[in-house]
C-alpha cells in the first residue's frame, strides 16, 4: 500500500512545457548543461525560473521533462520540405507526380 503523503505532481500543460523550453533554451542554461557533467545546480536554476513564472516544479521534475523532450526531439523523424527553388517548372512538375 502506498503512503498517503506521496502526491503526484500535476500534469504538464502545453503552456508549462513552452515556459520550460523558454527557461531551458536560454543560452546561459544551455552552455551550463553542455559544460558540466553534474547538472543538479543547473536544474535547480531551471526550477527557480519556473517558480518565477508561476509554476511549482522541483529540479527533478524539470530534469525528467527536459530528458523526455530531448528524447522526442532527437528521435523524431526528419521533416521533408519542398526546396526553395520550387518555382522552377521542372521542380514543380517533379513534385506534382
Amino acid at each position: 500500500m502506498q503512503s498517503q503523503n506521496c502526491k503526484r505532481a500535476p500534469a504538464w500543460t502545453e503552456r508549462g512545457v513552452l515556459d520550460l523550453i523558454g527557461v531551458w533554451g536560454d543560452e546561459s542554461m544551455l552552455s551550463e548543461l553542455r559544460s558540466k557533467r553534474q547538472n543538479a545546480n543547473t536544474f535547480a536554476k531551471i526550477s527557480k525560473g519556473m517558480i518565477d513564472r508561476g509554476y511549482n516544479r522541483d529540479p527533478q521534475q524539470c530534469h525528467m521533462k527536459i530528458k523526455e523532450l530531448s528524447c522526442k526531439c532527437f528521435h523524431a523523424p526528419p521533416v521533408i520540405s519542398v526546396p526553395e527553388a520550387s518555382t522552377d517548372k521542372k521542380v514543380k512538375k517533379m513534385h506534382s507526380q
